[in-house]
């Protein structure tokens, strides 16, 4: 029985790891952080060089990740013909992530139209 708790905590960590991407919006540059072992990254974009950006909501990922109280938000940055898909699990409209990051996806979404960057946004 102590088998299936730990294949299930870590199932769960495997899920919310990988899909708990957040964003660092500065006055130049777009950043993407996943601080979560084992899917540690920092991926940067220059705004000047995004086409694109979109923010939805996939209830296929919100059915499969309930459980483990996750969101089924990603965003999509569009640049040079590439698209490049992070999930944000935790980043929804009514919760907050660290201090430094946008606090919240809406958030995000008003910070990159300020910046003049196309934004869809449909959540």
């Amino acid at each position: 029985m102590l088998a299936i708790y730990l294949y299930l905590f870590l199932l769960g960590y495997v899920i919310c790891g990988y899909l708990n991407n957040t964003f660092v919006l500065t006055t130049d540059k777009l950043l993407v952080i996943n601080p979560n072992f084992p899917f540690t990254k920092i991926v940067t974009y220059k705004l000047n060089q995004i086409d694109d950006i979109e923010i939805y909501h996939s209830l296929l990922l919100q059915g499969i990740c309930w459980i483990f109280f996750q969101s089924g938000n990603y965003v999509t940055i569009t640049t040079g013909g590439y698209n490049f898909r992070y999930y944000c699990g935790s980043l929804c409209g009514d919760t907050y992530d660290e201090n430094f990051t946008e606090k919240t996806i809406d958030d995000l979404h008003y910070a990159l139209k300020e910046r003049n960057i196309p934004v869809q946004f449909r959540l």
